[in-house]
């Protein structure tokens, strides 16, 4: 249920948060920032976070960028 995937996607943050991990600089544009904050706001957590999510999704086949799903 919704619960048990939310459950899921906190464990994974924090699973991130535990490996090794690299620096990674960009830049995007205002507005996808504030989208990309207001977004992570909704979420609980911080925005590092949710784009850290959002690429490890994208690398591990979770998410497609034609369709935002597998």
């Amino acid at each position: 249920g919704q619960l048990a995937d939310r459950t899921q996607e906190l464990q994974e943050y924090a699973r991130y948060t535990l490996e090794s991990q690299k620096d990674l600089h960009l830049a995007i544009s205002e507005n996808d920032w504030e989208a990309l904050q207001v977004l992570a706001l909704a979420e609980g957590i911080s925005y590092q976070s949710l784009a850290r999510s959002i690429l490890h999704k994208y690398v591990t086949g979770r998410l497609s960028l034609a369709t935002g799903m597998p």
